[in-house]
């Protein structure tokens, strides 16, 4: 056998013998254990911490996550839950009730503010050493979340702060072209780089805004790196976790979905900690859970379809 012919064959079977490199194993509960720290901040407004409890203290990355209009904290702890399981600051934050009429540019503007204050008062948190947080707070790796009103609120807070660097968007309910919003937000989608992940569904009629003319195609809108994935068979309250706040009314105006509200919610939270996991933490590995084969076995299983803008802004 020709040298270079046998060299290459020889070559081609240690490539072949060599075993594919396995992704990270993406479950929940995840890996660490957690600590739930309940207090105030600014004018006694109520949050919901979830941390990691580990031994040694390091700095660790927060995500603040927006509730939706009326909704409580407790409609969301799952998520904090397993924010602080993957090695997060999860920190579940709800507002005053902005009343049924009080959804406009005023209210979002006061509620992007709070999630500024709130920020603030992690990094003093971080360094004041009666506090729970003490040293493990690193503010230069900030993430947000919302659901619904909340989600809005968390990109706004993104255009405003550049300490946030990482979005998730659960199911705006403001993707109205008639919206009060709809010129904020085209605005903002204009303004920020920020990673944006969309996580919507396909059954949230009235709840989820508009389909069709009326749509704002917030995924359109935005600029890479961003992704746009749609739940198959989820509606919009399917995202709760648990009948609290109005929930039940939610229910009936919104509305449910023909999966099981655990699968949506458990389709949301892989997507969302593995964005978090490579916008926050660097770990490029999770990124086969948002475009890579693990999420293309979703796909095939007709469980999500899903639009990509990568860092190189080719669709």
């Amino acid at each position: 056998m020709n040298p270079r012919a046998l060299v290459a064959a020889l070559c081609l079977a240690a490539l072949t013998a060599c075993p594919k490199p396995t992704p990270p194993v993406l479950g929940f509960p995840g890996p660490l254990a957690i600590h739930r720290w309940d207090t105030t901040f600014s004018n006694g407004l109520p949050i919901t911490i979830f941390y990691p409890d580990t031994p040694a203290k390091q700095p660790r990355p927060v995500v603040i996550f927006s509730a939706g209009w009326n909704q409580t904290r407790g409609s969301y702890f799952g998520y904090g839950e397993q924010l602080a399981q993957w090695g997060y600051i999860g920190i579940i934050r709800a507002y005053p009730n902005p009343s049924l009429l009080g959804i406009g540019i005023d209210t979002s503007e006061q509620q992007t503010q709070q999630v500024t204050d709130l920020i603030d008062w992690c990094a003093a948190e971080g360094e004041r050493a009666e506090s729970p947080l003490f040293g493990t707070v690193d503010i230069a790796r900030v993430g947000t979340i919302g659901h619904s009103f909340g989600a809005f609120v968390a990109l706004s807070a993104a255009v405003n702060d550049p300490r946030i660097r990482a979005v998730v968007d659960l199911d705006s309910i403001v993707a109205d072209a008639r919206s009060s919003n709809a010129a904020l937000l085209r605005a903002q989608l204009a303004a920020t780089f920020t990673p944006i992940l969309w996580i919507g569904t396909d059954k949230g009629a009235f709840c989820s805004g508009p389909r069709g003319p009326f749509a704002l195609p917030l995924f359109d809108l935005a600029n890479s790196p961003s992704e746009e994935v749609i739940v198959h068979g989820a509606a919009h309250i399917d995202f709760l976790e648990q009948s609290v706040g109005l929930n039940n009314l939610g229910q009936i105006i919104c509305g449910g979905g023909t999966i099981d509200q655990n699968e949506a919610r458990a389709i949301a939270a892989r997507y969302m900690i593995s964005w978090f996991n490579v916008y926050l933490q660097g770990q490029d590995d999770f990124r086969t859970y948002l475009d890579g084969e693990s999420a293309m076995q979703d796909v095939a299983a007709g469980k999500v379809s899903i639009r990509v803008k990568p860092e190189n802004g080719t669709p």
